[in-house]
């Protein structure tokens, strides 16, 4: 695998039909973290792989540095699954046939919804996880990408995922009904970058549970 000190090798875990991954850390022995891995019922897959280390500018901001100044100047936080930060919100999104919940049954698409009510200003995001026939059955997770300027939320894109981080659509200003900016493409490409298996570089399978 390419050794570049640009690149962080990582571990790949597949569990629950979830995609983690396990950034090695400086001396970390991977195959004694695989091994233990291997004996967890619930994980099924594993594979190596590099990605780019994560670089903070501040204690709590990301070094993302995507040319719009507004944005990078933001507490800038890009990791997946259920956030909720300065710059980004996201959350999975069940899918309408899952009807139970703590304990609660509720009518076929009420948890879907519930779960959607984070994107009621992005209403093409909305439409596309309500319209969408994979979404009957299969959980995806949602991305809204924005800053504030003021007390007013500027919008650069949103995202759609499956639980592996693969990219199923992504929503630039105008797939939004807002006005086009360039360096909002510039923000949705380092965001993208950060959030879908784009950031999974060289990946090798290590075992898969049969």
């Amino acid at each position: 695998m390419d050794k570049s000190p640009l690149k962080q090798p990582a571990v790949l875990i597949r569990a629950f039909g979830h995609l983690l991954v396990h950034p090695l850390k400086p001396g970390e022995n991977p195959q004694a973290y695989i091994d233990n891995m291997m004996a967890m019922p619930h994980v099924d897959r594993i594979e190596m792989c590099h990605t780019l280390p994560t670089r903070w500018r501040t204690s709590n901001s990301m070094d993302i540095a995507s040319g719009n100044t507004a944005f990078d100047r933001k507490r800038v936080v890009a990791m997946t699954g259920n956030i909720i930060s300065d710059t980004m919100y996201g959350t999975f999104i069940r899918p309408r046939q899952e009807v139970e919940c703590n304990g609660f049954v509720s009518a076929p698409g009420h948890l879907q919804a519930f779960d959607l009510k984070g994107f009621s200003a992005l209403r093409p995001v909305r439409d596309f996880v309500e319209r969408d026939v994979r979404f009957e059955t299969t959980t995806c997770i949602g991305y809204a990408i924005f800053h504030w300027d003021g007390v007013h939320r500027i919008y650069h894109g949103a995202l759609v995922t499956d639980k592996e981080h693969q990219l199923l659509r992504q929503f630039d200003r105008r797939d939004l009904g807002l006005p086009y900016r360039r360096t909002s493409d510039a923000v949705m490409s380092a965001m993208r970058f950060r959030l879908t298996d784009e950031c999974l570089m060289d990946r090798t399978p290590v075992w898969q549970r049969h």
